[in-house]
């Protein structure tokens, strides 16, 4: 929180929150987290960085998303969608069937 604090004081023009799952970080929420950051900062345009579609449920991803920009001043950035390629599933620990 503290280095999105400080992006928006010396005038970043954005900032991103990656989504993870793995031990060492600490980002597995990152809507949670830019929920927080839209409270403590003035200027700065918030986005997720990565949202693992895979692991959640994409309708609520959205929605979550969607109410950040609700209730931010315009701050939430809008970034496309990108597909997670089946190569890297395994490195999430992910099962990836074709329908």
């Amino acid at each position: 929180m503290q280095q999105i604090e400080h992006a928006d004081e010396v005038g970043l023009d954005a900032f991103g929150v990656g989504e993870h799952h793995r031990r060492e970080f600490l980002d597995s929420a990152p809507a949670v987290i830019l929920h927080a950051a839209a409270a403590r900062t003035q200027r700065i345009r918030l986005t997720s960085a990565v949202t693992v579609l895979s692991a959640e449920d994409p309708v609520r991803a959205f929605q979550n998303f969607a109410t950040l920009d609700l209730l931010s001043p315009g701050w939430l950035c809008r970034l496309p969608v990108i597909t997670l390629q089946r190569r890297w599933a395994r490195w999430f620990m992910l099962s990836l069937r074709t329908h």
